[in-house]
């Protein structure tokens, strides 16, 4: 009688994730950099040598509960990370159910933050005139175009069609494991043309003129030694500018809130709105759809129109010196 083969060791949670889960997944750099650092931090300390199959729901409610409380997001996250991969192995017939799946008393989210207070004009004004000179437009077109951190960080001289009065978003830039990444916007839909405003025209013009080199691959905003700014140094730059603007709770995303809210007030749709943010939704065709034929431009219009009549409207209040 021969002697039985040695039996495949169990597949732990470590080795799925390592060797089979990562491998099959198409993430961002900076998504894959906030997995592992949620699989290093919270799920393997607890699961990463326990066999899948031996994970049950009461280890995971145990896991959940002994977390701490007063990091509710990267509870959250991290509860909603092991989900998906344990999801995943039910998907590959590595196990029957998935353990993790709270009950509903269990408040798997975290709470919503507090809400975002949009920029008034002058407050957006002010803060870009206290920037350092070669910001101060970094504040303005994040704003009234909408741009999302990275995408205003890799912006070009290149993406700046000023005759069309166009801003091209093709890119952005990432932070990855301290190297500085270029690659595609956030989501499908950031790829866009974004209109700019008239009235910001003239400040690109100068801008260009001033702070940026004639090469067409010159970033618009580098850092002071060249190569691209990080959020950090353009975050110490506005909270002090928005400080000086009497909005000392603002942060530099609350330029891309205002953006949104100023495209709403010009009577852009929600669909109009949404393809000049970039957002994607699963109604993206939709979105498209209905903001072709102009729509944008004339967004971008009536956001020029508005900024300036409230600035005017204000300076009239103003009581003289």
């Amino acid at each position: 009688m021969e002697p039985d083969e040695p039996s495949a060791p169990p597949l732990t949670v470590r080795t799925y994730v390592t060797q089979v889960w990562l491998d099959e997944l198409d993430l961002r750099p900076l998504t894959r950099r906030d997995y592992e650092s949620l699989l290093k931090n919270h799920i393997f300390p607890t699961f990463a040598d326990i066999p899948l199959e031996e994970i049950s729901k009461a280890s995971v409610r145990t896991w959940f509960a002994g977390m701490d409380k007063r990091t509710p997001r990267a509870r959250s996250k991290a509860y909603q990370l092991l989900h998906n991969i344990m999801s995943s192995a039910v998907d590959a017939d590595l196990i029957e159910i998935n353990p993790a799946r709270l009950p509903k008393r269990v408040a798997a989210r975290p709470p919503r933050g507090r809400k975002i207070r949009p920029l008034t004009v002058d407050e957006l004004n002010t803060t870009a005139s206290a920037m350092p000179a070669e910001l101060g437009l970094a504040v303005t077109l994040g704003c009234l175009c909408a741009l999302r951190y990275g995408e205003l960080a890799e912006l070009r001289r290149k993406d700046v069609d000023l005759p069309g009065g166009i801003l091209r978003v093709e890119r952005a830039m990432v932070r990855v494991k301290g190297q500085y990444l270029v690659t595609a916007p956030k989501t499908a839909a950031g790829v866009r043309d974004v209109h700019i405003p008239a009235p910001l025209l003239r400040d690109i013009r100068t801008h260009l003129a001033e702070h940026v080199a004639a090469d067409p691959a010159a970033l618009l905003f580098p850092a002071v030694g060249g190569g691209h700014m990080h959020s950090s140094t353009f975050g110490r730059h506005f909270k002090a500018a928005a400080t000086a603007a009497g909005r000392p709770d603002a942060t530099p995303h609350v330029l891309r809130h205002t953006g949104a809210s100023l495209a709403t007030s010009a009577g852009a749709s929600t669909a109009d709105v949404m393809a000049r943010l970039g957002h994607t939704t699963p109604a993206m065709a939709m979105v498209y759809q209905h903001s072709i034929n102009g729509a944008d431009a004339k967004v971008a219009d009536q956001i020029g129109a508005l900024t300036q009549a409230q600035s005017r409207a204000r300076r009239r209040k103003a009581p003289p010196h």
